[in-house]
């Protein structure tokens, strides 16, 4: 498979974290987080919303006609049906198969993997993914921990059957002794405000996705050193600097967008991958490690070669 075209769509509403908090506490705050401005969705937009204009503004660039459809998403507006349906039925013709998974930040890597064993099995040809989250709905209480982190958004990848991308290995995991640590609930709805307990994720961030990106590099032979990028998610910059130093990754290796742009949930490592293809950064032969972690506690990473 090959990736073709990614298209992004962030909330409407810009937001500088420096003005939303006591300028005392700033400074430090701030750069432990890393974010300097973030989007979130007004109150008439959704994350539908969003993602029907990332997948619109995709098909109208590149003339692209797909044959399947794959949402990733737990923030759609409604329980059901599949937000992938939602965005079939607003822009296209024709019929084709589409599913949703539910994953946050691990999503994007996880449905990568599904996808390259769909298309070995000839279901597909050109598919498109849709990352889509609009945390910030369920995010008011400026006491919250998360408070500071997220940014609504969406991205649609479009696929060919090009041989161009080989995932030269991959690990996929959920420690659901931790799935309290991330989570909303159902019944707090008429409330909604999203739990985290940033220590306990801290721990199983360092803890379960070393161990995951030692594993693939073991398992295709590499060492950190024959890696040309590391793209994990973009969770904050604390996360970042201490997957750094652990791994000892030189960090021009390892790229950024989380100052400007914040959290973007599933759609932080198709932002990065977008901003090196805009900037002509990958190179074919370049081995790029992608690891996404968070809500289960979940954590899915590959080595891919492009």
């Amino acid at each position: 498979m090959k990736i073709e075209s990614i298209t992004h769509k962030f909330g409407s509403e810009r937001i500088t974290n420096k003005d939303l908090i006591n300028q005392k506490t700033s400074k430090n705050l701030l750069n432990r987080i890393g974010i300097e401005t973030r989007y979130r969705c007004s109150k008439n937009e959704n994350v539908i919303d969003l993602a029907s204009q990332a997948f619109q503004e995709l098909v109208g660039e590149e003339n692209c006609n797909p044959d399947f459809l794959i949402g990733v998403t737990q923030t759609s507006p409604v329980f059901f049906p599949h937000l992938s349906a939602f965005v079939q039925g607003e822009t296209l013709k024709h019929h084709i198969g589409s599913f949703d998974i539910n994953l946050g930040c691990s999503g994007f890597v996880y449905t990568l993997i599904v996808l390259e064993s769909m298309m070995a099995k000839n279901i597909c040809k050109k598919p498109v993914i849709i990352c889509a989250d609009s945390y910030n709905k369920y995010l008011n209480r400026s006491d919250n921990s998360s408070y500071l982190l997220f940014s609504d958004a969406a991205v649609a990848i479009s696929f060919s059957n090009e041989k161009s991308i080989k995932i030269l290995a991959s690990d996929l995991g959920t420690d659901g002794t931790g799935a309290n640590n991330l989570i909303l609930k159902k019944d707090e709805l008429n409330n909604p405000e999203i739990y985290m307990n940033g220590p306990a994720v801290m721990l199983f961030t360092l803890n379960k996705v070393v161990k995951s990106v030692k594993k693939v590099l073991t398992e295709s032979n590499l060492k950190i050193d024959n890696i040309d990028f590391f793209l994990f998610h973009q969770a904050s910059k604390i996360v970042l600097d201490e997957l750094r130093s652990k791994l000892k990754i030189d960090q021009a290796k390892m790229p950024s967008n989380l100052r400007d742009i914040g959290n973007t949930v599933s759609c932080t490592i198709p932002l990065l991958i977008k901003e090196l293809k805009s900037k002509e950064e990958l190179k074919t032969g370049n081995k790029i490690l992608l690891s996404g972690f968070g809500v289960g506690l979940s954590w899915a990473t590959c080595i891919i070669e492009v």
